[in-house]
């Protein structure tokens, strides 16, 4: 039998150990549930009343994940992937831009996200 399988006979059942989480994948996916509303998205500040910009958000996801698993470490590559395809390459900038709105900070996790799964 397969190290990564446990059998059960009692119930049939031969569960798969789960696979490792990708953190990369994990802050981004973080980041953008924390200002999935627009109320919790904001722009000249990286968090103000429970609002959070791209940047603030991307940071305090990742804290969100490392203290439920110490061995997140994915912030760092995180912030490069969304920065990479952010235009000028500068996020904190493109989200504090006067004509950035919501959706086009959410429709940036969403393209770093896919790149990320599709990797």
């Amino acid at each position: 039998m397969p190290r990564d399988l446990v059998e059960f006979p009692e119930v049939g059942v031969q569960p798969q150990v789960p696979a490792p989480i990708d953190p990369v994948l994990a802050t981004l996916i973080a980041a953008r549930k924390l200002i999935e509303k627009p109320e919790n998205w904001g722009q000249g500040k990286f968090e103000s009343a429970g609002a959070y910009c791209a940047w603030g958000a991307l940071m305090f996801g990742s804290r969100q994940l490392a203290i439920s698993n110490p061995q997140n470490d994915g912030y760092e590559e995180a912030y490069r992937a969304i920065r990479d395809i952010t235009p000028y390459r500068n996020l904190p900038a493109f989200n504090d831009r006067w004509n950035t709105t919501h959706a086009d900070v959410l429709a940036l996790f969403d393209k770093a996200i896919a790149a990320r799964r599709s990797a």
